[in-house]
Formats: structure tokens, sequence, C-alpha cells
């Protein structure tokens, strides 16, 4: 007999606890030696850097300090919100392609996250963050890829910092899948370099390498800098037998062009049907003119980007500063303990990296860059320093932790005392980076609070129109304070997707009054607002110029953390802003009175503030309105303070199980009804707390149901048919209905 069939003779002989017991030691011993396995260490190290950021940033927000991750969408964020809402699939690709011809692939990430965008208010926050997970743990696998396992020190070095250096001159999350594309490039160079290293036997990596490179360069253009990386890889670690330095340099040359041959091809085709698909005249808006100015300039913003100065500045006139710099110091010594642990655990090169190493990564690095210097050399819309945010997460601590490198390549030598500065110098980086992304995340929250503010009030003097039976379209013109106008990050030209953001809808918009000149040329036109004479209107109330009636019109003042509807106004108000006033008197707008706005009561023919919601309908006992949403909300004006019932009047549903499990919820608060039928009618009532009415200005109240229904041939799903929407102060609830119509 074997040993092989005596050893399994001999434990098939064993009792079965003995048997167990040995799996459970053999599975404790394999767990053991994964979790001190060096990668998982590393991979670990860095999702809990992440980890602790994120949770710093809650716990902090709930004692009070100015930060936290209730960040919902601003500036740019709008212009996906919105055409994901328009478009479903494709077509929210298309409607981008449509006024933008660049970066192909960037939409399907938004689409493939649209739940998350959508449905979370810090969506893409949390998108942001998540990428930049990907985008350190992709840079650990270059390091690792290009420099050898030996460079795991760096490697993890790097990662860690890449995770926690968050501050970006964008306070908006639009770069996140541009994070994501950088990401995908280091991948593909990272699968390349494994492929050469395989001795490229393992041609599956090749082809992964070329896929990656796609979907990095169809995402971002300037993302196709990998392909110069990856020559030079090849024609570093070509496989060269003949002697002589020419032949070495032809056969090392030959091998990268065969190498990255397909690589060249592939964007070469993408080009051409990239200017198939382009729009006329659209090629000439991309027209490029090489100046050496702007190639100094932008070497300058890589090595030592201008933000920087603006990162340091959020922080240190920042109020919460002490918080900011005492938990970058926390983060520091964590870090240098984790690493510490790490080492006696798992024990990496104690030279850190090579010199050849170092600069085999400075290379790539610079030619994954290069493709970001070249445009700001050359163009007259991307200048130095613009496009160097959606890749300096990565390149200023590949800098700095290069720089470090060879400095301690030059004083020290490989040993224990080199690997402890090393450990030393890089959690004094993550400490930094701490403090950075903390003062980053609070301008966050400031403009998230100030654009909701406006948002609200904005959503309040719409809803007390509608309330008061008064119709669409509406241009509502938006005077900010200046405390306001510091915190408004978005650009006025996009105020109307903004405002179809917020309000659902295309015929109730804004534009904010501007209060400072015209920043391009071709805006000069429309750029300030004129009051005419009453028979003419306001001319540029609308972004891109127009004129609009008087009755149309809506001004409201925000003013710290008051804002307030302006009937009446004259050229006084509007001093220091950019306002032409061809008027001899006074404007007069509608006014609101307080007492109208009590009971509130909304029937189905009545325009409201709503999303899931159907268009009016009417039947024999008169309007209704279905919900098409599973959530389907309706937005009034919050003007009853005092314990009140709300009423709600359903006509029918498809089903039962909508009449029976229908949820009511008032700004976000589930209520317990009663349900009765009267004429032929499902009424729901439930008592409100006055602390449900009083939370804000608004009320949000959502018809919630468990499933929609389908009918054969119809389009739309069905929730409920609702007739009327009432909230009654309990004293009034002795009037009859009719009366308080």
């Amino acid at each position: 007999m074997s040993l092989i069939k005596l050893s399994r003779f001999r434990m098939w002989m064993l009792p079965s606890d003995s048997t167990n017991g040995i799996a459970r030691k053999n599975f404790g011993t394999i767990r053991i030696k994964l979790l001190r396995a060096p990668v998982f260490l590393d991979v670990a190290y860095v999702l809990a850097a992440l980890a602790v950021m994120i949770i710093m940033i809650a716990t902090l927000g709930a004692f009070g300090v100015g930060v936290g991750l209730d960040v919902f969408p601003i500036g740019e964020d709008n212009n996906w919100i919105d055409m994901l809402r328009r478009g479903s699939g494709a077509d929210a690709a298309r409607l981008l392609w449509a006024i933008d011809h660049r970066n192909p692939l960037s939409p399907w990430w938004y689409i493939a996250a649209r739940k998350i965008i959508l449905n979370f208010g810090s969506g893409l926050f949390a998108l942001r963050y998540g990428i930049a997970g990907v985008l350190a743990i992709s840079s650990y696998y270059m390091v690792v890829a290009v420099a050898s396992p030996k460079a795991r020190a760096f490697a993890l070095g790097l990662a860690m910092l890449v995770v926690v250096w968050m501050a970006n001159r964008y306070t908006e999350q639009i770069i996140w899948n541009f994070h994501g594309a950088l990401a995908a490039s280091l991948l593909s160079v990272a699968s390349y370099a494994h492929f050469l290293a395989e001795g490229r036997r393992r041609h599956v990596l090749y082809a992964i390498s070329m896929i990656i490179w796609f979907i990095a360069f169809a995402t971002y253009t300037i993302q196709c800098g990998a392909v110069l990386a990856i020559v030079y890889l090849a024609f570093r670690h070509a496989p060269v037998v003949q002697s002589g330095v020419l032949r070495s340099i032809i056969r090392r040359a030959c091998a990268a062009i065969l190498d990255t041959g397909p690589y060249l091809v592939l964007f070469g085709l993408f080009l051409l049907i990239w200017q198939t698909t382009m729009g006329v005249g659209v090629a000439e808006s991309f027209s490029l003119h090489f100046s050496v100015a702007g190639l100094l300039g932008s070497f300058r913003e890589g090595i030592w980007s201008s933000d920087l100065a603006q990162f340091y500045a959020r922080v240190t006139s920042s109020p919460d500063r002490v918080v900011f710099i005492a938990s970058g110091i926390t983060c520091c010594i964590i870090a240098f303990l984790a690493l510490q642990w790490r080492e006696r655990v798992a024990p990496a090169n104690s030279s850190i990296i090579t010199l050849p190493q170092l600069i085999d990564l400075v290379v790539v690095l610079a030619c994954i860059a290069a493709p970001t210097v070249a445009l700001e050399s050359s163009s007259a819309v991307w200048t130095a320093g613009t496009r160097w945010p959606m890749i300096y997460q990565l390149t200023t601590p590949a800098l700095l932790l290069s720089l470090l490198a060879l400095l301690l390549a030059f004083t020290s030598q490989p040993g224990l005392l080199r690997v402890r500065l090393w450990v030393g110098v890089v959690s004094v980086a993550i400490g930094l980076g701490v403090s950075l992304s903390l003062g980053h995340n609070q301008v966050q929250i400031e403009i998230t609070r100030n654009e909701k503010f406006v948002r609200d009030s904005m959503l309040r003097l719409v809803s007390e129109d509608f309330a008061l039976g008064r119709q669409a379209p509406l241009q509502v013109l938006v005077m900010l304070d200046k405390a306001s106008q510091l915190r408004w990050r978005s650009v006025d030209t996009i105020s109307p997707v903004i405002a179809r953001v917020w309000l659902q809808r295309d015929d109730v918009s804004f534009r904010l009054i501007p209060w400072y000149p015209a920043p391009s040329s071709y805006w000069t036109s429309w750029w300030p607002i004129r009051f005419g004479p009453d028979s003419e209107g306001v001319s540029n109330a609308k972004v891109w110029g127009g004129t609009v009636p008087y009755q149309q019109i809506r001004i409201i003042k925000i003013s710290g953390h008051s804002a307030r509807r302006l009937t009446t106004a004259d050229r006084a108000d509007f001093a220091g802003l950019e306002v032409e006033w061809n008027r001899d008197r006074p404007i007069t707008l509608p006014s609101v009175d307080p007492a109208q706005l009590c009971p509130v009561i909304w029937s189905a023919d009545r325009d409201v503030l709503s999303s899931g919601w159907s268009a009016g309908e009417r039947d024999s006992k008169g309007p209704v309105r279905w919900t098409i949403s599973r959530s389907a909300r309706l937005t009034l004006p919050a003007g009853c303070h005092s314990r009140s019932i709300l009423r709600v009047v359903v006509a029918y549903a498809i089903s039962m199980r909508n009449i029976e499990h229908l949820t009511l919820r008032i700004n976000g608060e589930k209520l317990h009804y009663r349900r009765s039928v009267a004429d032929g009618n499902v009424v729901y009532e439930a008592d409100v707390p006055p602390t449900s009415l009083t939370a804000g200005s608004l009320l949000n109240i959502d018809f919630d149901v468990d499933a929609l229904d389908t009918l054969p041939g119809a389009a739309r799903q069905f929730g409920v048919a609702v007739r009327r929407v009432e909230l009654l102060p309990t004293e009034n609830l002795t009037l009859p209905t009719d009366q308080n119509r």
C-alpha cells in the first residue's frame, strides 16, 4: 500500500471527532496563514484606512463639527441626475452625446449606478469614496506589478495615502468616474506588467490589459497614456539575446512595437469612430495649439498644484481647524502603530524600493500623466491646472513618496532604520491627507446646506402659489446675500437644469440675479437682468435670454438662514447686482396671506409640486390622479402648526392590495391611519402631531405601495387613484368639507 493510501486509510480509521478536530485545526491554520499573507494584509490596510476616514467624518459630524456624509448633488452633478431622469438606459447616454461629443463610455458609469444615484441623496458622494478605494487598490497592484512584489512597502504607503487624499478643486462628485478611468489605466499597465512577469505565457493578462485600457480612454479620453507606459515596459523588459547595443535596441524596439501595435490600432479605430459620430462644427471646438508657456505651466501644476494652497486655507481658516489638525495627528499615530505591527507580522523589503524600480515607477506615472500635460499645454479652454484635478489624487501622493524614497536611499542604509523612517514619513503624509480631506468635506457640507436651503425656499414659494390656485409657468429670480454667494457652487448656466432636478418639471425655473460681470464675452448680451415697464416685462429673466411677463415673475431673497418673497422692489433693492432698471416705479408682485395656507386642501385637478404621479383625469365622480411610482410624493406648503388631521380620499385601485397596504408618510414619518368608505371612495384619516408640521417649511406627503399594478395594453403602471388630500386643524373638523374647498 502506498504512503498516500496508507495515510488516507489511517485518517478513515480515526474516530469522527478526531477527524473533525484535525479538519478544524487545518482550517484554522489556513485561515491564519491567509490573514497573515502580505497581499491580504495590505488590501485590508487600504480598506481599513478608507473605513476609518468615513467613520471619522461621520463621528465628527455627529458631535457638531462641520463635516458629514450628507453631501447631496451640487453643481454639475445635477446634469447627470437630469439625464438619468429624462432617459432610461441608452437614452441617457444619447442625451449626453447630444450636448457633449466626448467620452462615450462616461454616461454608462452613471447608468450602471442609476439606483444608487437616484434613490439616495448622498449616492454620488458614496460612489466618490468607493471609487477612491478602487483607485487605491489599483495603484497598489500597479506598483507591485511594475516594481516587483519587493516594493510592497512603497505600494502600501501609496495606496493608503491615495485613499485618504480626498481634497480636490471639485466640490461636486463629477470626478468619480474619471477616477474610475484612472484606476482602469493603472490596472491596464499592471496587467501587462504581470503578463511580462509571467514570461509572456498568460495571454489572458494581455487581453485584459487591452480591454481595460479601452474602458479607460473611452470613459475619459486623456486616460490614453497607459499605452505609453506599456511601450516603455515592453522595451525595458524585452527578451534580448543578441550582443551589441544597436542590435539590442532594435530587438527591444521590435518587441515594443509588436506588443503595443494592437493597442494603437484599437485607439486609432476609436478616434475614427469618434470623428464620424461627432456633430458638424464640433471638431473645430477641440482645436489645439501647443505653447511652451502652457507646457511649463502644466508641469508646474503637476509638481506643485496651486490647489494645495486652497486646501491649506480651508483647514487654517476653518473654525474647526483644531479638530482637523488633531484628527490628522490621531490618524498619523494610528497609521504608524498599524504599519509597525505589519512589519512584524509580514516584513517588507528593507530597502523599501530600489532605484531602478523607482525609475520604472516614475516613468510609468509620467506616461499616464502625459496626455494631461499635452492637453493643458495646447488648449485655450483647458489651461494649466484645469485637468490635473482628475488625476492628482494619485500623482501628488506618488510624487511625494517618490521624493521621500529617493531621499531615504541617499541618506540611510537598507535595514530596520530605513523601514522605520519610511513608516514615519508615510504616517505623517496620511495625517496631512486626513486634515486636508476634512477641510474639503466641510466646504462640501456648507455648499450642500446652502443649496438645500435655497431649494426648499424655492419649493415653498412655488407650492404657496399652487396652493392658492395660481398657475405655471413661473420664473423665479433668486437674490443671494454675500454669505450665500460664497457657498453657491453652480454656474448660472445650469440653473434651468438644477430647477428641473429640484422641481421635476419644465414650466417652473429660476435664475440667479448675477452679482459679478459676465465671465465670457459670449454671455454679455443676456447677462444683466433688465426690468422694463409693465407692458414689456423682464428681459434676460432666463438663462440665455428671453423676456418674461411680470405675472410670471417671482423674486426670493436669501439672507442668512431666512428666505423672503419680495412683493415690491425698487432700484435700490438691486444695488451692487448686475441689473438694469428701466422703470419709473417699483415692481409689484403677487403676495401670500399665511392664513390662506391652513387648512391645506388639494384636489386632483389642481397643480402641485409632485413626483411619481400621472396627469389629472376625470371620471363620473370628478377628478382623479394615479400614483405611478411605488413611492409618490406631494409637496405642499406647511401652513398649519397645531395638531391636525390628514385626510386622503382614494377613488380606487386595480388591486385591493394597494388599498389595504397603502403607507402614508409626512416628512418621512409613517402615519397610522383609520380607513373607511364614504360615497364609494376609500377615506384614510391620520393624526398628525405638531412636531411633524413644524419640522420645516414644506409638507412632503408620500404615498407608498408594495407593488404597482399593470393592465394589458397600458404603457404605465398603477398604484392608487387619489381624488383629494386635506390637512385640517382639529378645530376645523366640524366644518363641512365643501366649505373648506
